[in-house]
């Protein structure tokens, strides 16, 4: 294996296994045909898959065992088109663990809850508490609950996205680290050291 990849693969993993505060929610599903974008019915079921970026640390529920994050960047693809929304006040990440209900809940929602959609999943691996979650997979879907009309405004000039309803596919979430900054930098300037000693390694063998 070449020194360059054995530094990449170290530094990914640097990257990706150190704890962090920034967690990103990835759920995918689909919305039904009622559901509009920029005022437009999409007519079909459309598959959407999401990540919103949240601060872990900054609960806004006050109840055991279900956690409110307010969403800092948030991007989605309706089909095959990719959008982005900028934060809002009716962007949170909303999160349950067994401890409440049984199930380990994952969602978007309003800050009273009035509306948004959530998947209700009988797993986590592993667990987590919805007060301070963690990285996780969630499976074992068993349904799914919205409150709609919710909307999402979207970003350059694509209008609103308001879910009227739900589609009956399956939805699949999981919760994954977002490296901190220090940790990008760390990367990046060990790949830049790598780099600079392959092109070094070149330059020698050239002139000999």
């Amino acid at each position: 294996m070449k020194l360059t990849t054995l530094i990449l693969t170290a530094s990914l993993g640097l990257a990706t296994t150190t704890p962090a505060a920034i967690l990103t929610l990835h759920e995918t599903g689909v919305f039904g045909p009622t559901t509009t974008l920029n005022g437009v019915a999409f007519g079909v079921d459309t598959p959407f898959d999401f990540h919103a970026t949240f601060d872990s640390t900054t609960d806004l529920y006050a109840v055991g065992g279900a956690g409110l994050f307010p969403i800092g960047s948030f991007s989605i693809l309706l089909g095959s088109t990719p959008y982005t929304a900028l934060p809002s006040p009716d962007l949170n990440a909303y999160l349950l663990d067994a401890t409440a209900t049984g199930y380990y809940i994952a969602g978007i929602a309003k800050p009273d809850l009035s509306r948004g959609f959530i998947g209700w999943f009988t797993a986590a691996t592993p667990s987590f508490d919805a007060d301070l979650p963690t990285p996780s997979v969630l499976s074992g879907f068993s349904k799914e609950t919205s409150a709609t009309p919710y909307t999402i405004a979207l970003d350059g000039g694509a209008g609103d996205l308001v879910v009227y309803d739900i589609g009956a596919a399956a939805f699949t979430a999981e919760l994954t680290d977002v490296p901190e900054p220090g940790q990008w930098a760390m990367m990046g300037m060990t790949l830049l050291g790598a780099g600079g000693f392959v092109l070094r390694q070149r330059r020698a063998k050239a002139a000999k």
